[in-house]
C-alpha cells in the first residue's frame, strides 16, 4: 500500500516513515533526511489525521493514510493562501503548527513574512470534513517588535480549547486572546515582548488547567511564567524565572513529591525542570538527575 505523508519530515517523519516501511508500505513524498521549516506535529481526530507542510494543510484517513474524501481541492489539500483577499500567485503564508480541533472545526493560525505587501496572519477555523472556511479572524495588525529565526515564525504557538473557548498565545507581540466558536474575541491581555536567546523567537503554547490559563514568556531579558484567570484574562499571578530559551509548553500533571503537592506546571529549563503550583506560584527546582 502506498501511504501519502507529504509535509511529515524531521524526526517525526524519519520515525513515521520506518515504522511504515517496516509494515510493508510504500512511503511517498517524504524527504528522510527532514526539511528544516516541517510542521511540529500532527492532529488525529474522527479517524482522520491532519498536518500541513508551507501552505497546504492535508486530512489523511488514518487507517490508510489515503486522502479524506470531500476534503479541500481536487488534489487532497487545503491552500492556505486562499480566502485572505489577496491573489493567490506569490502569496507567502504558512502554518507550522497543526491547530487545535474542537468539535467540527480545525482552528489554525497562519505565519506570513514581514514585508510588505503580504497576507494577513490571521486565526481560521475550516471545516474538519470539507476544509472550507467557517470563520477567520485578525487579531494585531503591525510591524513585527521582536527578531526571530528564518525557519521561525511569528504564529508558533498552538492554539488550545476547553470546550468552551478558544486561547491563543503570539509571543512575538505579547499578545493572548480568547474566542468563542464563532470567533469574536472575548477578552485580551497584553503581556511584556523580548527578544529569546541568539533570537530564535518564540514557541511555548499556552496551557489550561481548571479555571487558569498558564503562559510562559521566556527571554534575555526577564522570563516569567503569568497564570491568567481563563474568562476574563486577569492576572491572577506571575513568577521570574532563570531560564532564557525554554521553548517547551507549560504541562499540568499530578505529582507528589515531599516539596511539591497537588497538581503544578512542570516546564523545561536550562538542565532543570522547574514546577509552579497552580495557585500560588512558588517555584521548585527539580535536578535532571533527581528525575
Amino acid at each position: 500500500m502506498k501511504v501519502l505523508l507529504p509535509g511529515i519530515s524531521g524526526t517525526l517523519g524519519r520515525l513515521l516513515a520506518t515504522r511504515l516501511v517496516e509494515l510493508g508500505h510504500d512511503v511517498e513524498g517524504i524527504d528522510r533526511r527532514g526539511w528544516p521549516d516541517a510542521p511540529r506535529g500532527v492532529v488525529v481526530h474522527d479517524g482522520r489525521v491532519y498536518f500541513n507542510y508551507r501552505y497546504r494543510l492535508f486530512s489523511v484517513d488514518a487507517k490508510t493514510g489515503k486522502p479524506a474524501p470531500g476534503w479541500g481541492n481536487d488534489s487532497g489539500w487545503v491552500d492556505l493562501r486562499e480566502g485572505l483577499g489577496r491573489p493567490v500567485k506569490g502569496l507567502s503564508v504558512s502554518a507550522s503548527t497543526p491547530g487545535a480541533v474542537y468539535k467540527d472545526m480545525l482552528i489554525i493560525g497562519t505565519a506570513v513574512p514581514e514585508a510588505l505587501p503580504s497576507a494577513p496572519g490571521d486565526i481560521r477555523a475550516y471545516d474538519v470534513k470539507t476544509g472550507k472556511i467557517r470563520w477567520q479572524r485578525e487579531l494585531h495588525s503591525g510591524a513585527p517588535p521582536l527578531l526571530r529565526h528564518v525557519k521561525n515564525s511569528y504564529a508558533s504557538e498552538t492554539p488550545v480549547t476547553d470546550g468552551e473557548r478558544v486561547y491563543v498565545y503570539f509571543g512575538s507581540i505579547g499578545l493572548v486572546a480568547a474566542l468563542d466558536f464563532e470567533g469574536k474575541t472575548l477578552w485580551t491581555k497584553q503581556i511584556d515582548a523580548y527578544n529569546t536567546q541568539v533570537d530564535l523567537g518564540t514557541g511555548a503554547s499556552p496551557a489550561l488547567y481548571k479555571d487558569k490559563l498558564f503562559v510562559v514568556n521566556d527571554n534575555v531579558k526577564q522570563s516569567q511564567l503569568f497564570a491568567l484567570d481563563k474568562k476574563t484574562g486577569a492576572e491572577l499571578w506571575k513568577v521570574q524565572r532563570d531560564e532564557t530559551d525554554a521553548t517547551m509548553s507549560p504541562q499540568p500533571r499530578d505529582v507528589s513529591r515531599k516539596d511539591i503537592t497537588g497538581v503544578d506546571i512542570i516546564n523545561d529549563g536550562e538542565f532543570v525542570l522547574r514546577a509552579s503550583g497552580p495557585n500560588s506560584g512558588l517555584l521548585a527546582a527539580i535536578s535532571e538527575a533527581e528525575g
